[in-house]
């Protein structure tokens, strides 16, 4: 489920996951402020962020039984138009507070870059 409330210049945002078939129980939320800033060539989008999960989730996934704060995490993508081309450099900054995930994963502090390079086709059907 997700949810998106508009404040002013910003949009707070819900999701949550629950598996109600294989994991029972399992479940994972996340809560984010978002703002994003729009100029005649380019726009910057920016999310700060919070997610959480039950302990049978954290059990089945990384291997730990600890509640509370999964993940924080900073999202930022800009987004360039130039005629039918749009290019949008990202990064992602992701921390796992929980000292308890270093045996889960190779490092609680993660950061991801990355480039989209699309172009919009547009097809005009006359009949």
């Amino acid at each position: 489920m997700i949810c998106a409330y508009p404040l002013s210049t910003f949009s707070l945002n819900f999701t949550n996951t629950v598996d109600v078939i294989e994991y029972q129980g399992a479940y994972f939320g996340n809560l984010s402020l978002a703002h994003e800033k729009e100029f005649p060539s380019f726009s910057i989008n920016q999310e700060f962020g919070a997610g959480w999960s039950s302990k049978k989730f954290k059990e089945v996934n990384l291997g730990v039984s600890d509640a509370g704060v999964l993940v924080l995490n900073y999202h930022c993508v800009a987004t360039l138009e130039w005629g039918d081309w749009s290019v949008e450099p990202q990064l992602n900054l992701s921390y796992l507070p929980n000292e308890e995930f270093g045996s889960a994963v190779d490092d609680r502090k993660i950061a991801v870059i990355w480039l989209s390079i699309s172009r919009t086709l547009w097809m005009n059907h006359e009949h």
